[in-house]
């Protein structure tokens, strides 16, 4: 698995270049074209990478889209952050997905994607973003 690398934030409410531009968020897993049926157990891995490896992140947080990146969630709820030494995240997927009290069915949805965000600990904004290049399918068990 190579892993899809985006080094500008892909978040409409994030800076368009991210704060620390020497390091990467890359994501490992999964990658887009796969087809997962509810009940799979996906694990979405990332890494970083590059010179300022160091630098101090606060928290990773995990979003998928229902629709090819126009609009995201939570994967599973009360999931909003991981410590940064954490680098996967078994993901078990379901039918739908809650955003905000909005329920959105992921069954024989083929626009699906995954993304991992990293948050600065000096001021928790958004500092750089991973995303699967393609989208996946989720199917029915």
């Amino acid at each position: 698995m190579g892993g899809m690398l985006i080094t500008a934030c892909d978040d409409s409410t994030g800076p368009s270049t991210p704060s620390y531009p020497n390091k990467l968020i890359v994501l490992e897993n999964p990658e887009g074209g796969e087809t997962f049926k509810v009940g799979d157990v996906v694990p979405i891995k990332w890494k970083f990478q590059g010179e300022n490896v160091a630098i101090p992140i606060n928290s990773v947080r995990i979003d998928i889209s229902w629709d090819n990146g126009i609009s995201w969630g939570n994967p599973t709820p009360g999931l909003n952050s991981l410590p940064p030494s954490v680098t996967q995240y078994d993901w078990t997927v379901p039918e739908t997905i809650n955003d905000g009290g909005d329920l959105y069915n992921l069954v024989g949805n083929a626009q699906c994607k995954i993304r991992v965000i990293d948050y600065s600990i000096t001021d928790d904004t958004t500092t750089r973003a991973c995303q699967t290049f393609s989208t996946f399918k989720v199917v029915a068990k």
